[in-house]
């Protein structure tokens, strides 16, 4: 079938969806990836089709970075209100054309949260949609919800109580109806009880791409939500570079720390923050400058080593473990590795993933970014390297080397296209 693949954010939001769009046409699928510009050569280089959504995804990040440095748990709306306007700016480029253009000629629709326009011009073609979430969204007693409450540690009888507020706050897109009216539309009972999950919600089937070995798929799902195992970002081509080889030949495994995406509103700080807490506790390090440009000016040294971009495939096997911001793509990269991990996390789902390493025993509590000083920092590099961390993170990069998530995720796609979509 021709499908069209829509994904929108950061590299971590878009590049895993190539594993995908890729083993699809492994299986005889034409797959037309809909992203934004900057990710136009990773999908062509793969020879998968490409649509452009507009959006820059650095820009709206980086002109947010003092909200986002300043979100706090405790404040809701407030969170709610950057994570909203912060998805505006970036995803709010790409009009209804860009989408149905991209859609155009599809015979089905695969979209993330963030293109879900995707799936609603699916709808008014008349095709089949299916979507895709690196993240759980959808109501359980499991856990609360992961964005506005991910760091909450809540049983049963609560966790299903932040999802009406959360979702209402975040507009999400594939969340329940509120209104009386909206639910009669739906087909769904009037009253929206907070734990009871209607089986007639999402009205379309989502994967789940993320692995179960880290957060077991709830109970009380309705079917139509799948995990499908996580999916590894493109393998890097070639090796490390030479000054990386040469620092990691010089010594010990180093830690890697690095924050991705994250804008951040002053690198320089953060960067003697990093080198001065590896140094307290006797740790070489790597230091990811990413896209806020951390350490750009910091000297060379014996111990530090600053580098603006490097395949985490390769190098993470290599580190004595990973430090980083929690995105669900980072995540998996140190786990699969076997690497202990600890989670800073700033905003959005990172804390929710931070929680999820650390019940795994693979690394400490998350701490969040706006918290971090030298001292605790230190603390948490000796933390990686205690014995049952590293032994923890070891049995569960096993366990997450044997998924076959790009697979497992193409069976799934044939099954539910085999069924229109359902």
């Amino acid at each position: 079938m021709r499908l069209t693949l829509a994904a929108a954010g950061t590299e971590g939001d878009v590049l895993p969806f190539l594993a995908l769009a890729h083993a699809l046409q492994g299986a005889g699928h034409a797959v037309r990836v809909a992203t934004h510009p900057a990710f136009q050569d990773a999908v062509t280089s793969r020879g998968l089709g490409f649509a452009p959504l507009p959006g820059d995804p650095r820009g709206a990040l980086a002109s947010r970075a003092s909200e986002i440095a300043a979100v706090r748990p405790w404040k809701p709306v407030a969170h709610a209100t950057t994570i909203r306007v912060g998805m505006a700016e970036l995803l709010g480029a790409a009009t209804p054309d860009d989408h149905r253009a991209a859609c155009a000629d599809a015979e089905a629709v695969l979209f993330t949260l963030p293109t879900a326009y995707a799936g609603t011009v699916a709808h008014e073609l008349g095709l089949p949609a299916i979507g895709l979430s690196a993240t759980p969204f959808h109501r359980t007693r499991a856990f609360a919800h992961p964005v506005l409450a991910g760091g909450a540690r809540l049983g049963p009888l609560l966790a299903p109580l932040t999802y009406p507020p959360s979702q209402k706050l975040l507009g999400e897109p594939l969340a329940e109806p509120l209104r009386r009216r909206a639910r009669r539309a739906a087909g769904l009972p009037v009253a929206a009880w907070p734990w009871r999950a209607a089986p007639a919600w999402p009205p379309v089937p989502v994967l789940h791409t993320y692995s179960p070995a880290l957060a077991p798929r709830p109970a009380d799902w309705p079917a139509q939500l799948r995990v499908t195992g996580h999916l590894p970002s493109p393998a890097a081509e070639g090796g490390l570079a030479a000054e990386v080889e040469a620092f990691l030949d010089a010594g010990p495994p180093p830690v890697y720390v690095g924050f991705g995406s994250m804008p951040d509103p002053d690198p320089a700080a953060t960067a003697e923050l990093v080198v001065a807490a590896a140094r307290a506790a006797g740790r070489r390090v790597i230091l990811g400058s990413g896209w806020s440009g951390i350490g750009a000016g910091t000297g060379a040294a014996d111990d530090v080593l600053v580098v603006d971009h490097v395949p985490h495939d390769l190098l993470f096997p290599r580190t004595a473990g990973v430090v980083h911001h929690g995105g669900s793509g980072t995540t998996v990269a140190g786990l699969r590795a076997g690497r202990p991990t600890a989670v800073a996390p700033f905003v959005f789902d990172q804390a929710f993933w931070g929680r999820c390493v650390h019940r795994a025993g693979a690394g400490p509590a998350p701490l969040p970014r706006r918290r971090l000083t030298a001292i605790r920092l230190a603390r948490v590099l000796r933390q990686l390297g205690e014995d049952r961390v590293r032994a923890a993170a070891d049995a569960l990069g096993a366990r997450m080397r044997q998924e076959a998530g790009p697979a497992t995720a193409t069976a799934a796609v044939d099954e539910l296209l085999a069924a229109g979509g359902r």
